[in-house]
C-alpha cells in the first residue's frame, strides 16, 4: 500500500504562482491520497490516470475483498471525493478503461 507523507501539501488558490517544486508535488502526488486529504477545493470532479484504480478501491472504499492490481482495475468513480480514476494497469491486466462523457449529462 502506498502511504507517502503528504502533510506538507496544501491547497493553493493561485496555483499559477506555484514554485517548480510545488507544481511537481501537486502533479505527481497520489490522486486518491490528495483527494482524501481534502485538497480538491475546486468543487470539480478530478479525472486522472497514471495510478492504478485497484489502489483507489482498496484505500477509499470499505471492501471485504481487495482488488488485485494484476487482475482488476475498473474505472473508479467517487462522488464523495469528486474523483474518477481511469488507469487499468494495462501492462498487467491487458485491459483498458474508457470513460464516455455525454455532454447532455454534464
Amino acid at each position: 500500500m502506498y502511504n507517502a507523507d503528504i502533510s506538507y501539501l496544501s491547497y493553493k488558490d493561485n496555483w499559477r504562482d506555484s514554485t517548480a517544486k510545488e507544481f511537481e508535488n501537486a502533479t505527481w502526488g497520489c490522486p486518491w491520497e490528495l483527494a482524501k486529504a481534502g485538497l480538491n477545493k475546486t468543487g470539480k470532479t478530478i479525472v486522472c490516470g497514471h495510478w492504478h484504480t485497484s489502489d483507489f478501491f482498496n484505500n477509499l472504499k470499505n471492501l471485504k475483498i481487495k482488488y488485485d492490481l494484476y487482475k482488476s482495475n475498473p474505472i473508479f468513480i467517487s462522488k464523495k471525493y469528486k474523483l474518477i480514476g481511469l488507469d487499468a494497469c494495462t501492462a498487467a491486466t491487458n485491459k483498458i478503461n474508457i470513460l464516455v462523457l455525454n455532454e447532455d449529462e454534464l
